[in-house]
């Protein structure tokens, strides 16, 4: 049984943004030299991420879980508005504000600007194209996260840390004993890797590793 008690965890918050056109032809029903009509809407595409990074020296593992995802339809019209204060009132800022404050934490100010101002910049700028059909779209991808900073600076230490992931990697779920996928797994501070769904269940009745008992910090159970 393998556990590595020496590790700190610091959280973070971060965001990232993406503007999307598909790379299928938009307007099927043209041909070349029709004018192609402009539209008055854009969809917008939220998906916030709980992520778990596990650093080991140079050795980096990552864990991704698709929290939430929500899409909203705007008018870029009214954000083009020559006036900043029709733009703060308008429904569309309305809408993208309410999922802003919602799903990103108060405390998080510069990344709740941070997306305001991006999605304005895009809408804005004069030769982001909206046609029709609209099979584009703005992507805001929101990561809450921990990281897992584990020390192995010993040869004997990394060689132990080294050799347990790599036989994690092939082997089953401690919980519902079924061969684990690395799509979706969740590996708790202690290192041992679970499915994500089973330890989750898990933690909510008790905040320690089911396998060797290793405490999970309460403020930290909801990212695995």
């Amino acid at each position: 049984m393998f556990s590595s008690k020496n590790y700190t965890i610091q959280p973070y918050y971060d965001g990232a943004m993406a503007w999307w056109i598909t790379n299928e032809r938009p307007w099927p029903n043209y041909n070349a030299g029709d004018v192609i009509p402009l539209s008055d809407e854009l969809k917008i595409q939220f998906r916030f991420y709980k992520q778990t990074i596990h650093l080991f020296d140079t050795v980096k593992e990552e864990y991704n879980l698709l929290h939430s995802e929500k899409i909203i339809t705007i008018h870029p019209s009214e954000l083009r508005n020559e006036d900043t204060a029709s733009i703060m009132q308008s429904p569309s800022m309305r809408m993208i504000k309410q999922i802003i404050d919602t799903e990103i934490p108060s405390s998080e100010k510069s990344v709740r600007l941070e997306v305001e101002e991006g999605i304005l910049r895009i809408v804005q700028n004069p030769s982001t194209p909206f046609l029709v059909p609209p099979n584009h779209r703005i992507f805001v991808n929101a990561i809450d996260g921990i990281k897992i900073l584990h020390d192995a600076s010993e040869k004997s230490s990394k060689r132990r840390v080294h050799d347990h992931l790599e036989a994690a990697r092939c082997s089953t779920c401690p919980i519902c004993m079924d061969e684990i996928k690395l799509n979706k797994p969740s590996r708790l501070p202690c290192l041992h890797l679970f499915h994500h769904w089973c330890v989750a269940k898990w933690l909510e009745i008790k905040h320690e590793c089911p396998y060797c008992r290793s405490p999970v910090p309460h403020e930290f159970v909801t990212w695995f």
